[in-house]
């Protein structure tokens, strides 16, 4: 009996160890995210006064799109797709404070709250703290695309926004402040103001949009490799006139498109325009076509 008793014991601790070092090994496996908040999370107006919040601040780890919605339903309040609240004018004073849900594709929920106050009466005052944030987008030429809203204080009245100086492929929302960009747009940094108008003043801000030169292959890249790199490399490197070969060797030729050290020199090869790259090397060009991911175009 007692050797049966010691050999249950010695199964037990062996069963232990084998469950502790089981949980030692397990990996930490990273854990899907899903947050919502508004900054500024509320907003002051003037009884009689429509007007819009700011877009959400998301963090969503899950592939998808995020839907929104009021978590309890109020007259005179809206939510669109992208989670922007907007009320009417129709709106009584008095304290909103509105429960936002946000939901994923993998069913994932997280909710925050936005409160807008309606005062019955008051002086409204020109806006101020206009921001936008970020207050700049970088996009590849031919890409369209948008900001997101404004952060502002309205002041307590209504705000229309514009644009101070017209710039061919850019619009903005008139009552959310959202900047839009056409992808017909040519490369360039375009300084963009806009103004904030309500009935007492306005306040005006900027935002930056860098449209970066898309490199094509055909264009571009292949006559200089070819004429000026594959005539003198031999070999395998005549292939060099092909998409495939480029492609695959385009770390040992960008190596060799050094400015200084290396044949031929980078400097040496036929200048390109500075409205591609700044430097107008062609080996910044070239690796300004590796960034953007070898297209064959």
């Amino acid at each position: 009996m007692r050797q049966f008793i010691i050999l249950l014991s010695i199964i037990g601790v062996i069963s232990s160890c084998h469950y502790d070092k089981a949980e030692v090994d397990m990996p930490n496996i990273p854990k899907d995210t899903l947050k919502i908040s508004y900054s500024p999370s509320s907003s002051t107006i003037i009884v009689g006064t429509a007007g819009s919040s700011v877009s959400p601040i998301i963090k969503n780890t899950v592939v998808g799109i995020v839907t929104f919605k009021i978590s309890v339903p109020t007259t005179g309040f809206s939510l669109d797709n992208n989670g922007v609240i907007s009320w009417a004018n129709s709106v009584p004073k008095g304290t909103y404070n509105l429960g936002i849900v946000a939901t994923n594709t993998k069913g994932m929920v997280d909710s925050t709250r936005y409160t807008l106050y309606v005062n019955a009466s008051g002086v409204a005052t020109a806006p101020s703290s206009f921001v936008y944030s970020p207050a700049s987008s970088t996009v590849n030429q031919g890409t369209a695309g948008s900001s997101l809203a404004p952060s502002i204080n309205t002041g307590g009245a209504a705000i229309t926004y514009s644009l101070t100086t017209a710039i061919t492929g850019i619009t903005i929302s008139a009552t959310s402040g959202v900047i839009s960009w056409a992808n017909t747009m040519s490369p360039g940094t375009y300084s963009i103001t806009v103004k904030a108008t309500n009935s007492v003043g306005s306040i005006s801000t900027t935002y930056s949009l860098t449209i970066v030169y898309l490199v094509r292959f055909s264009v571009d890249i292949l006559p200089i490799i070819s004429n000026q790199c594959a005539t003198c490399h031999h070999g395998s490197h005549t292939t060099w006139t092909q998409w495939s070969t480029i492609n695959n060797e385009s770390a040992a030729i960008y190596s060799r498109l050094k400015p200084t050290g290396n044949m031929p020199q980078g400097s040496s090869l036929s200048p390109v325009p500075t409205t591609q790259v700044s430097s107008g090397l062609f080996r910044d060009l070239f690796q300004l076509w590796i960034t953007q991911g070898k297209l064959n175009n």
